[in-house]
């Protein structure tokens, strides 16, 4: 267990009656505030992972990209899985533990964490760049001391096998696509309920998504339901529409349109499941 004082560059945050510690500069508070339903859709996630672990059996949840756990604070209420917890960046890692530590036991014990950088593990190594409470990630030269594992083997770290994991949620700002990848031939044997962040700021990648998307879809994925960067839903579409939101959303980038939104969030089923759909009608109902 981690003690020590607050520090100044941290602040803190209720999230579902959980009080967090964020880093000074998390835009989350600010965002919430300015968008209702930024991120609000994490709890609906925890439903959808007791759906799937009720109808295929499972018990997890990995969050890739956990940051200091403010995820972890908004789904863990909501589900009766435990949480695998992937941060790569120690600051932030630092505090996820912390703020694990001050759930209490009731919930702590529910949660596993990782300080790891979740890619192929033949990638080469990795920096952090930090800004507004995230980092991004940067190749270089230098020898990390935060290892790359695939997630398929960050997962044995905790014992756990792609068949018990209910739902994966990736948010590494650009590398999801390497991220799920890295599952490999997995996919084509289990269906997690995936959700990840689809970041397009240059041309490498929009291809690297859309090679991620022809990846699912051989793998047997066939329901996209995207979401805009603010939470609000797009459309339910297949693996053709995802492509579409792509190619809409390049646009963006290379000044060729009016900007509507800054990227999408993407939650990938195999199957066309009635109970997915309500409990994510169920959570848009909250804000019409």
């Amino acid at each position: 267990m981690i003690f020590r004082s607050k520090q100044a560059h941290e602040k803190k945050y209720m999230i579902d009656g959980f009080e967090i510690l964020l880093s000074a500069d998390h835009k989350l508070p600010e965002y919430q505030k300015n968008f209702p339903m930024y991120d609000r859709i994490v709890p609906t996630l925890g439903r959808l992972a007791d759906i799937h672990n009720a109808r295929y059996g499972g018990g997890y949840i990995v969050d890739v990209g956990a940051n200091v756990g403010d995820t972890l604070a908004a789904i863990i209420k909501h589900t009766t899985d435990t949480v695998v917890c992937v941060e790569p960046v120690p600051e932030y890692y630092n505090l996820l533990q912390e703020n694990i530590n001050k759930m209490g036991p009731k919930y702590s014990s529910r949660v596993a964490a990782i300080n790891a950088f979740v890619g192929h593990e033949d990638s080469g190594n990795y920096s952090f760049l930090k800004e507004h409470g995230t980092a991004h990630m940067i190749k270089t030269d230098r020898e990390s001391a935060i290892p790359t594992v695939s997630l398929v083997n960050g997962l044995k770290y905790c014992g756990v096998t792609v068949a018990e994991v209910d739902l994966i949620k990736v948010d590494t700002d650009g590398f999801d696509a390497q991220c799920i990848m890295s599952l490999g031939a997995e996919l084509e044997r289990f269906n997690p309920v995936l959700f990840w962040e689809m970041l397009i700021e240059k041309d490498e990648q929009y291809k690297s998504y859309n090679s991620l998307i022809s990846y699912l879809n051989s793998s047997g994925y066939q329901v996209f339901f995207i979401f805009d960067n603010y939470g609000n839903m797009l459309i339910k579409t297949d693996a053709d529409g995802v492509r579409n939101i792509n190619e809409y959303v390049l646009r963006f980038q290379h000044g060729n349109s009016a900007r509507t939104f800054f990227y999408t969030d993407i939650l990938a089923v195999k199957d066309d499941i009635p109970a997915y759909e309500t409990v994510i009608r169920e959570y848009l109902s909250n804000y019409c």
